[in-house]
């Protein structure tokens, strides 16, 4: 099934604006892994070398970086670690979360991790973005916190649910402003799904499991928003995303609050700890056309 993204957006915000050339931004510059300590976990990199082809090294050797921004696909390193990039739906801290020591002039160190053998996910509806709110920070404060927890208001749900093609009808099964809290851990054969097991033993009562196709699904369409951005510039569209971190007591009124605001929002929460959250907002909004903005 093919997401329609531009369908979708004048279904929200109604007639787009003057369509607009919109290009990704160039792919990543040139570099080098410049040193690997398998011992010790680190590999020393050129901040030029491009995010994905240093994953793809590392896996030859049974490695990984862990940890995946939106952005991971057409970055480097250098700009993950400027932006300290959040993974996708990541549990914890951002990208500089993986330096080690004190960058040099031309080279950065980074923690890396070895490659889990299985990886496990499920999906949850919630009756409401407050509710899924109090079961992620139970597992952030008190269980077993999945390497990827990611909390979908009711249009985010509807937004990721379509563009992974509805699996097993997860978007009929989602209540009427309700979400999805989408988990997935990664660990030894057996490890995986027995930590999402617990993951989600300790989100009841009180939740819709959803199985484990839809956090399949979005596994493969988590880097596609950036493409998005530049479809729907083209067809007078803007997509931006908004990210803060918030504490725990703020996040379900600060969401309530980016929906209120101009356009059409979509709240997702991830980068979990204890004490605070990292809330995502994507917006859509009919471009303005220049010269009716000017009065001419």
């Amino acid at each position: 099934m093919t997401f329609d993204v531009v369908a979708f957006a004048a279904s929200k915000v109604g007639p787009p604006g003057a369509p607009r050339e919109a290009e990704l931004p160039p792919g990543p510059a040139a570099g080098a892994i410049l040193a690997l300590d398998e011992d010790s976990l680190t590999v020393t990199v050129s901040p030029s070398l491009g995010a994905s082809a240093l994953e793809a090294g590392l896996r030859e050797r049974g490695l990984t970086l862990g940890l995946f921004p939106e952005t991971f696909e057409r970055a480097t390193i250098g700009e993950l670690l400027d932006a300290d990039a959040p993974g996708a739906g990541a549990s914890g801290a951002g990208f500089a979360s993986r330096l080690v020591g004190v960058p040099g002039e031309d080279e950065v160190s980074l923690g890396i991790r070895r490659r889990p053998a299985a990886q496990a996910g499920r999906a949850l509806a919630v009756g409401a973005f407050a509710e899924g709110v109090d079961r992620l920070r139970r597992l952030a404060q008190d269980g077993d916190l999945p390497d990827i927890a990611v909390l979908w208001d009711a249009a985010a749900s509807e937004l990721w649910l379509r563009a992974a093609g509805d699996p097993d009808g997860a978007r009929a099964r989602v209540p009427a402003g309700g979400g999805v809290l989408l988990l997935v851990t990664a660990g030894l054969d057996g490890v995986a799904a027995r930590r999402v097991a617990l993951a989600v033993r300790d989100c009841q009562p009180g939740v819709i499991d959803l199985g484990q196709n839809a956090a399949r699904a979005w596994a493969g369409i988590r880097y596609d928003p950036p493409a998005h951005a530049a479809t729907l510039a083209r067809a007078g569209y803007d997509l931006t995303v908004e990210r803060s971190r918030i504490g725990w007591r703020d996040v379900t009124a600060a969401a309530a609050e980016a929906r209120a605001a101009a356009g059409w929002a979509a709240c997702e929460l991830a980068g979990a700890t204890m004490h605070d959250a990292l809330l995502t907002v994507r917006r859509i909004t009919a471009a303005v056309v220049a010269d009716a903005k000017d009065g001419t």
